[in-house]
């Protein structure tokens, strides 16, 4: 017998007398045994390896057969027989995706502004996000509410960002200096913020759904005459600011035509902190309403004084949109009580638009929404409307110019604004601005 084990052994052991034997036989049994067992636990190990590539195999076979049937539909042919043909791609790759620059005030004097039109700016954002029906890369600038700022960002944002569109800048004066660049390359600047008079005449490239002051201011003075009788006024205006000049121009022109006799003008400044001097000039001249055209925080710092020097509430106060924000409520300490001043939007119009808006910006930011938030807003919706309904063609020059044609075919948008339609470069709605005054310090439409 051989010491090894053969294919018909029906025990690994090569020394089956192995008691009987020699003590050298023994060890030399005890040394094949251990052979034996090595051999058998390689030859089951390499079974077992076989088996598993084997396994490997078919499951690989079974996929390439299945894969195919997976990404593919039965289509019928001329022939009778079958042809694969692709299935629909998932809903995303269909979106239509542009990029938009955001250039506004995040540090400096207008950053006041900036920060509630960048809250109502990332509220759109992301809910166009989360709706996912469009595809819009954001590019987030701050150009410190300067005009050379403003400018640089608009070329660097055309130039090397290739953006299709961009949202901003904050102010009138620097939409008349930005603007310009924008309309040259055929591409969108859209001010959420821009009241001045003829900012939509800076070229066909430069729209706006912020209403201008001129449009809205006649109606507080109508307002105030129908309310107190006002036959005398007195001007306090920072002429320095485009769209402070467009108010005071719009105020002057309607107390006219309302046949109120204007006694007094005084000038002041955007850097202006103290207005004393001017308010002096007017506190002992006989005048039922006095009429202020400046930025908010002018304008609450002169509605301040003047009821510390004892101006109002003896005269009555009348003022423009830059009043309408609970800040300036709070710097006047009391000088904005019971006065009449126009905004172009408050929190609570009961358009359903709104009220959504107004839900969902308060639970997120902890506040009630500006004007200006509001308007961002819809500016961001606005765009993005514009966008998908654009045909897009992936050609830069070509998509700037269609979406801006998409822009200014807007029509009966429903926004937190109201109904919005363009007329021009104009985005208004239908039923622009709200008479407003402040009571028991808060503010709220007039006769409420």
């Amino acid at each position: 017998m051989s010491p090894f084990p053969t294919r018909s052994s029906s025990k690994l052991q090569c020394c089956p007398n192995r008691t009987k034997s020699s003590p050298w036989r023994r060890r030399r049994c005890g040394v094949n045994d251990r052979f034996a067992r090595q051999l058998v636990t390689r030859r089951r190990s390499s079974m077992n390896a076989s088996r598993r590539i084997w396994a490997w195999r078919a499951l690989l076979m079974l996929l390439a057969i299945a894969v195919p049937l997976v990404g593919c539909q039965a289509a019928p042919t001329t022939g009778g027989q079958s042809q694969a043909v692709p299935t629909a791609e998932p809903a995303k790759a269909s979106m239509k995706k542009a990029k938009i620059g955001v250039v506004l005030a995040q540090t400096g004097d207008m950053a006041v502004f900036g920060r509630t039109m960048i809250y109502g700016w990332q509220l759109a954002r992301d809910e166009l996000k989360a709706k996912g029906d469009v595809d819009i890369e954001w590019l987030l600038e701050d150009d410190q509410g300067k005009r050379d700022e403003s400018i640089r960002l608009f070329e660097r944002m055309i130039n090397t960002d290739k953006v299709h569109a961009i949202l901003g800048p904050l102010t009138s004066a620097q939409m008349f200096a930005a603007g310009p660049v924008a309309n040259e390359k055929g591409l969108i600047a859209f001010g959420s913020a821009t009241t001045a008079p003829k900012i939509d005449e800076i070229g066909p490239y430069v729209f706006r759904d912020a209403v201008s002051g001129p449009v809205l201011n006649p109606r507080a003075i109508k307002a105030a005459k129908e309310a107190w009788g006002i036959k005398r006024a007195a001007i306090i205006a920072c002429k320095d600011d485009e769209a402070m000049l467009g108010e005071y121009n719009a105020f002057k022109a309607t107390l006219q035509a309302e046949g109120v006799e204007i006694v007094n003008e005084q000038e002041c400044f955007r850097a202006d902190l103290d207005y004393s001097a001017q308010l002096t000039k007017l506190r002992d001249l006989d005048f039922d309403v006095l009429v202020v055209a400046a930025l908010g925080e002018n304008a609450a710092g002169i509605a301040r004084q003047a009821r510390e020097l004892g101006i109002t509430p003896k005269h009555h106060l009348v003022g423009g949109l830059p009043f309408n924000d609970p800040r300036w409520v709070e710097i006047a300490a009391g000088g904005m009580e019971g006065m009449i001043f126009m905004g172009a939007y408050h929190p609570s119009a009961t358009n359903a638009r709104n009220q959504e808006f107004v839900k969902a910006y308060t639970a997120r930011f902890n506040e009630a929404p500006t004007q200006f938030a509001a308007q961002t807003y819809d500016a961001v919706y606005l765009l993005a409307d514009a966008v998908k309904r654009a045909n897009l063609t992936g050609d830069i020059v070509q998509d700037r110019k269609v979406i801006r044609d998409a822009l200014a075919a807007t029509s009966k948008f429903e926004g937190a604004l109201g109904t919005l339609t363009a007329k021009g470069q104009n985005i208004f709605p239908e039923s622009p601005g709200v008479v407003l005054t402040v009571k028991d310090g808060k503010i709220m439409p007039l006769g409420q």
